[in-house]
């Protein structure tokens, strides 16, 4: 059994690649790797580990920011394939041989290859070898790799030998070094380099540091002054001396054309083909820096580690210097990532715009390769190619043999082409045909007796498809379920089987379940959990063992079964069924509690890192999906059985008190009666939290509620005829009764002022954003905490900026509270949040109250002045993006006032 691996797991391989140290090891590692760890320690541990690998090899801004692009878009391709997959029991070894070829390989050469195009990544490497790949002498048939070939670069341009490059090496070396003097050393340490032996990382850095001072006779230094004819003479003299004739050159320059060079050489190419020529001639023998020799080095150390531990783990027992590709597979995965490399090169050459790179891309590329190993990046299939993908691996691991040996994908030698397309057409050939099988069954079910249309059936996964149909009929469903058990010829079709019946019925409508349905799923699971194939459906057993304990009203039991079931999800892929685990486990913990983000994390996170969430990650938190999986949970999860009491939500009775038995004395202003509720209640409510995922007190009950009404009254004013006018007064009244009743609540249970609700917003807060004077003047007598913080980091100052009320401002301000606090995402104070939504008037009295706003940067490195005047600059683009996110910001001329108010402040200070 084997998971896909997941996108941290990758990170860390192409980090231990690279040679990077981590403070801890394995337990930090596999804690990272299960989501295991806080969300925040999480991120900043994903960032650490790919700034490590950027700074590693010295990549510069630009191509960071690209390499960081590339990620986030494989990352959620791969998210999908995670979220959609079934691995079934198929072993480590072969999912990561089909992910590589199916996913990895194809689309490193295709990003790679687009990130290069204007800028080359090998310039002044051997132009026509993969310099950074292991490549296969022809000859010998053994495999060069990367860190010899480097260094076969640089001596060449050297000039020297190993020898005199380890006394250069050591004369850099300053006296404080405590081995001075270790030339010996470095010689024996890089003669082990050059026999493939893998270098630590920080010896790269340590020997090729920037004060090395190398001749580089072999390189080729031409002056741009000199005329074209000297240029040509001095080039062509300099290859006489390497003694490199055409053959040899064209291994080194892009120029492989058959007879392109040796008409440069023989003065019968035109002048423009002769300055080409010299120009890839200084590209490929120019002097380096040592980062660049360094950052090869680097380079080639990772790939020829990675090479070397997925011969290990691919092959076992297959030496890596093998040239076999049957014997060394990873030579297959070598060549898809050249294939992919040139194709995108080669249609960039030719193409003039993005629909004709595309073109050009896949006609480079055999159709049947199109169909599985390249689907998914062919261009003209990025709308479905997940979903094939997705499609084409579960197919291929539902039929797998844990000890079967892997396949060949691509075909190094000609002689093996035919049995490799061979390999792949029938893969592809079985995929049809099934999917063809599936159609037509559902098709004659529809349009018949399903039970005589599935008689005349044998395929066991085209039934088992019409079993998981939710457009089937239930008898259609039923009787398929029946035809699995027939067909099944292994213990896991048996459990197949019966997972897909006990999931029939549990997740139907309880209307639709047979009176005996708890006697049935019983022996379902008794059945299923004995029979030797149950491995194989782990997850979905958990899932529904846990769902029949919600169904006894067993809301504890349950929960450890979906905890069991997310842990089988790090073993096989199960499809969407582990997100669904997760969502289900966070619906049981948060039904009846305020959410605990510290306790209910791990299967937010595993939520967070699936597709079954809507929206980017950047705007998604904890709260929200809690709030709502609650209400998934009462509305959709929890199905007990006849004869089982339907519990009921513990705050739903809260709530109903609260509001039910005030709301009465609230309208007749029956202020004796509420201050008596107040100390029969006391005990319970006064200084607690509801039992519900929101976590309100009964004053955040009241002020929300209140909020909602006094929203809706502008447009009852608008839209009530006259002859209502006196409902609207009434309804008015009844909100300053409301009003009334908060005040009075304040000052029998204090306390309530400071308690929050589940998002970590207090009273005040609240008070504050809909600019409620009164209010917000009653909580604080009432001993508001001016400096609480909500889950974004913001606090009153904040949000009473947001409200715009210079009333509840001047309250606030009076309190002194800390205005050096600021925002978790962009580290805004309160002074860059009035200046990002244009509150010219909020400025004046913040800075009265701390001029040291004026300098207190974001997280971007920007003062309120340096950022308004970058709202100005890009003023189009910023109103735009408010006004997409529904943000009420000021006009241009607000904006206006506050930079010339900021800078005229900032120069008196």
């Amino acid at each position: 059994m084997a998971i896909l691996p997941t996108f941290e797991s990758v990170l860390l391989e192409i980090s231990q690649c690279i040679g990077l140290e981590r403070p801890s090891h394995t337990k930090n590692k596999e804690k990272f790797i299960k989501l295991e760890k806080r969300l925040k320690s999480h991120i900043d541990m994903m960032k650490g580990e790919i700034e490590g690998i950027f700074d590693a090899l010295e990549i510069g801004d630009a191509a960071r920011r690209i390499a960081l692009f590339n990620l986030g878009d494989w990352s959620n391709f791969h998210r999908f394939l995670s979220d959609n997959v079934w691995t079934f029991d198929a072993s480590a070894q072969q999912v990561v041989w089909h992910m590589c070829a199916f996913s990895y390989a194809p689309a490193a050469g295709r990003i790679l290859a687009s990130c290069t195009l204007d800028e080359p990544f090998d310039t002044g490497m051997p132009g026509g070898e993969f310099w950074f790949l292991p490549n296969v002498d022809p000859a010998t048939q053994t495999v060069s790799l990367p860190l010899p070939q480097v260094f076969d670069w640089l001596l060449d341009l050297c000039g020297q030998s190993i020898d005199q490059l380890a006394l250069a090496l050591n004369a850099a070396r300053t006296e404080a070094d405590p081995d001075a003097d270790a030339a010996e050393k470095i010689k024996r340490t890089l003669y082990k380099w050059r026999d493939e032996t893998i270098p630590h990382a920080k010896s790269i850095g340590d020997y090729f540091r920037d004060n090395v001072i190398l001749e580089f006779q072999g390189a080729l230094e031409l002056s741009g002054e000199l005329s074209h004819e000297k240029r040509l003479a001095a080039a062509l003299t300099f290859i006489r001396r390497k003694k490199l004739d055409a053959e040899a050159l064209r291994s080194q320059i892009p120029m492989g054309q058959p007879g392109r060079i040796e008409a440069v050489m023989h003065g019968d190419a035109s002048i423009d083909e002769q300055a080409e020529f010299v120009r890839l001639l200084e590209l490929r023998y120019a002097r380096p820096s040592m980062g660049t020799i360094r950052q090869r080095l680097r380079i080639a150390r990772a790939v020829q580690d990675g090479y070397k531990r997925l011969v290990e783990f691919l092959c076992p027992g297959v030496a890596f210097t093998c040239g076999n590709a049957n014997e060394n597979k990873v030579l297959q995965l070598f060549a898809l990532f050249r294939l992919s490399y040139n194709a995108t090169v080669e249609a960039y050459k030719s193409a003039e715009t993005e629909w004709e790179l595309d073109v050009f891309f896949e006609r480079r590329l055999p159709d049947l390769d199109l169909e599985t190993l390249f689907l998914s990046v062919t261009p003209s299939r990025r709308a479905t190619a997940k979903s094939e993908v997705a499609d084409l691996l579960t197919h291929r691991f539902a039929a797998l043999d844990a000890q079967a040996p892997l396949d060949d994908f691509f075909a190094l030698d000609s002689a093996d082409t035919l049995r490799v397309a061979q390999t792949k057409a029938l893969l592809l050939k079985d995929l049809v045909e099934s999917r063809k099988r599936e159609i037509a069954l559902k098709d004659r079910a529809r349009r018949s007796s399903p039970w005589r249309a599935l008689q005349a059936e044998t395929d066991y996964l085209a039934v088992c498809q019409l079993a998981l149909s939710d457009d089937a009929s239930p008898k259609a469903r039923q009787a398929a379920i029946e035809r699995m058990r027939e067909l099944a010829k292994s213990p896991q079709q048996v459990v197949g089987a019966i997972v897909c019946a006990l999931g029939n019925l549990l997740n139907c409508s309880p209307s639709d379940r047979p009176r005996d349905v708890e006697m049935r799923v019983e022996a379902l699971l008794d059945e299923a959990e004995s029979n030797p194939g149950r491995d194989t459906w782990a997850l979905p057993l958990l899932q529904y063992r846990a769902k029949h304990c919600l169904a006894r009203n067993q809301f504890k039991q349950a929960v450890e079964f979906f905890r069991k079931a997310i842990d089988c999800g790090f073993q096989r892929n199960f499809g969407p069924l582990f997100a669904e685990a997760a969502r289900d486990l966070m619906a049981t913990l948060v039904a009846d509690r305020r959410l605990d983000p510290v306790k209910h994390e791990r299967p937010y996170r595993i939520m967070l890192a699936s597709t079954i969430i809507e929206g980017h990650p950047r705007d998604i938190n904890i709260e929200d999906v809690a709030k709502e999986v609650a209400e998934y949970f009462w509305d959709t999860l929890y199905k007990p059985y006849p004869g089982y009491p339907k519990e009921r939500p513990i705050a739903q009775a809260q709530v109903e008190k609260i509001l039910g038995d005030t709301s009465r004395m609230i309208e007749n202003g029956d202020w004796d009666s509420l201050l008596h509720w107040f100390d029969e209640n006391a005990k319970v409510f006064r200084e607690n939290a509801l039992d519900s995922v929101r976590g309100d007190s009964v004053l955040l009950s009241w002020l929300k509620l209140l909020n909602g009404l006094e929203a809706n009254m502008p447009g009852m004013q608008s839209m009530v005829p006259a002859e209502l006018t006196d409902e609207v007064r009434r309804f008015a009244g009844h909100l300053e009764r409301r009003r009334h009743a908060i005040r009075l609540l304040l000052k029998a249970w204090p306390e309530q002022a400071n308690i929050t609700d589940f998002k970590q917003q207090s009273p005040l807060i609240l008070a504050a954003d809909r600019d409620d004077v009164l209010i917000v003047r009653t909580l604080l007598e009432a001993g508001a905490a001016v400096d609480q913080r909500d889950f974004l980091g913001r606090t009153a100052v904040h949000a009473v900026v947001k409200g715009g009320s210079p009333e509840c401002l001047t309250a606030i301000l009076a309190c002194r509270p800390n205005l050096h606090i600021v925002e978790d995402d962009k580290g805004n104070s309160a002074l860059h949040t009035a200046l990002r939504l244009g509150r010219s008037d909020m400025l004046p009295p913040l800075v009265k109250a701390d001029p040291g706003l004026l300098d207190l940067a974001n997280a971007d490195g920007l003062t309120p002045l340096e950022m308004g005047e970058d709202i100005l600059d890009g003023w189009a683009v910023f109103e735009r993006a408010m006004n997409a996110n529904q943000v009420k910001i000021g006009l241009h001329s607000d904006y206006v006032s506050c930079v010339e108010y900021l800078r005229r402040v900032t120069t008196d200070n």
